[in-house]
């Protein structure tokens, strides 16, 4: 019986963190590599996505965004900061349909929970229009498919 893994797939799997140190070990050259190793993986066991990326470092393999710089997406208005613009203005303008702003990717970082810094346009208190920003994660951003998908959800 022969069973083939899905080449491209995501798949979760438990790494018991003492094998993890063991081979960060084997691959730092130091007389302190036990030490440097314990710190490492300490450090980064904090998070699931840490302990994920120096998986996949070991293995020769960085985290792949989804997204890129200078592509646009929708983003719920309630994800910016409602400090630096006028909500109900926006809300009413054409820069807002359906409680949803575009929002240009501006930079990523991959080793950050919210990868992705965006821009907005939005409106402030006298209805001139204004740029905010903030960061956002990938599930934050949607696609015109999963915005149209998810407006029709809504509507049943």
């Amino acid at each position: 019986m022969s069973h083939e893994l899905e080449v491209g797939k995501e798949k979760a799997i438990v790494i018991d963190t003492r094998l993890m140190k063991k081979a960060l070990e084997v691959l730092i050259q130091s007389e302190h590599r036990e030490t440097i190793a314990q710190v490492i993986i300490a450090h980064l066991g904090k998070t699931e996505m840490g302990l994920s990326h120096l998986f996949g470092a070991m293995v020769g393999e960085l985290p792949i965004l989804k997204y890129k710089i200078g592509e646009s997406y929708k983003l719920d208005i309630n994800l910016l900061p409602s400090w630096k613009f006028n909500k109900d203005k926006t809300l009413e303008s054409d820069l807002c349909h359906q409680g949803f702003v575009l929002a240009k990717i501006t930079s990523v970082n991959i080793f950050s929970r919210c990868s992705y810094s965006i821009k907005s346009e939005v409106m402030d208190d006298t209805s001139s229009i204004i740029i905010v920003d903030t960061m956002v994660s990938e599930s934050q951003l949607m696609t015109e498919e999963n915005f149209l998908r998810e407006f029709y959800n809504n509507k049943s």
